[in-house]
């Protein structure tokens, strides 16, 4: 069997070819590299909060847009993620933040807020949903048919 190779006929006349000329190793696909990265990236910390594990209660997070509302901690503890927490049973402490830095008002400022509640149960799913009226800040949670449980101490707001 015979192999023949076939040269690019820049590429026979001593040119370089990856020169600027936009051929087939042209660098331009080369800076789209870093963009795509950037996306994928993104994508991935953006993908679906996951089901309810049948071992521990599941707490999403709600709030009112423009703001984004936080997982900061939970029982002194950092959660693994940020937009929901995963307990086990029983009594937890969990520590949320409030950012309403999209907020179009002067006073736009960051908020914490901490939520005791004694009854959380494995394999339920939960809804620490954010509020305001007017310059009011509530938080309540939520069980998954919509009974309000617990509201939480007051929010903590400053400046950002």
């Amino acid at each position: 069997m015979h192999a023949t190779l076939h040269l690019d006929p820049a590429v026979r006349a001593g040119e370089n070819p990856f020169s600027q000329r936009g051929g087939p190793m042209s660098r331009k696909p080369l800076l789209i590299l870093p963009v795509l990265s950037l996306f994928a990236v993104l994508a991935g910390c953006a993908g679906p909060i996951p089901r309810a594990n049948p071992s521990q209660a599941l707490v999403r997070l709600g709030a009112q847009s423009p703001d984004q509302l936080v997982a900061e901690s939970q029982d002194g503890k950092a959660p693994a993620d940020v937009r929901y927490f995963e307990l086990a049973s029983g009594a937890h402490d969990l520590q949320v933040q409030l950012d309403k830095s999209g907020d179009d008002e002067p006073d736009q400022s960051i908020c914490h807020a901490t939520l005791h509640y004694d009854g959380f149960h494995a394999g339920e799913q939960y809804m620490l949903q954010e509020s305001s009226l007017g310059k009011a800040l509530r938080l309540d949670l939520y069980d998954a048919q919509g009974n309000a449980l617990a509201p939480t101490a007051a929010f903590h707001c400053f400046p950002s």
